[in-house]
């Protein structure tokens, strides 16, 4: 089944959550923070007993979780901002990677507009794939929050995909 996530959040928890909870629970860094209302030093025992409450709270966590299964390569993150700019467009078109270079352009060096071109490319070859996927019976499964890049305009942007290329992406 291929996974569908409209942002690059989504896409990490959901290949993180297929996994989650396999094996035997690997122990690793944890940062905690220690403060009082009264603004004094917490003492180096607080610390220590914070951490290794979250510490212990990780492996319960990790040896109670149950792993969603599947695997990473069959997750697709679309992250358009569609909540940003022109969307007429049916599909991931120039003002749409316009937009995404306009957003990154805040990096020095010509960094953000490469960055958004190589996101860009990236979101093309995905969709292409999941398209041809899907045309061969693929079943797709959309994850969606309330947020307006994922609930709305993505979904829109996901139905007019569908309609333009004849294929049942959304019925399957």
């Amino acid at each position: 089944m291929l996974e569908i996530v409209f942002s690059d959040s989504a896409c990490g928890s959901l290949k993180v959550a297929q996994h989650y909870g396999e094996g035997e629970y690997q122990d690793g860094c944890i940062g905690v923070i220690v403060s009082h209302a009264d603004g004094s030093k917490p003492t180096k025992e607080e610390v220590e007993a914070a951490r290794r409450k979250a510490k212990e709270k990780a492996r319960l966590a990790w040896e109670s979780a149950t792993p969603l299964g599947g695997n990473t390569a069959d997750i697709y993150g679309f992250n358009l901002v569609l909540s940003i700019g022109d969307i007429s467009e049916n599909q991931p078109g120039i003002k749409r990677k316009q937009t995404l270079e306009h957003l990154y352009s805040v990096f020095p060096n010509d960094e953000g507009h490469q960055a958004a071109q190589k996101m860009f490319k990236r979101i093309k070859k995905d969709l292409k794939t999941v398209q041809e996927r899907a045309a061969v019976g693929e079943s797709l499964r959309i994850w969606y929050s309330n947020q307006p890049d994922e609930m709305n305009l993505q979904g829109e942007w996901l139905c007019a995909i569908d309609n333009s290329y004849g294929t049942d992406l959304i019925n399957k």
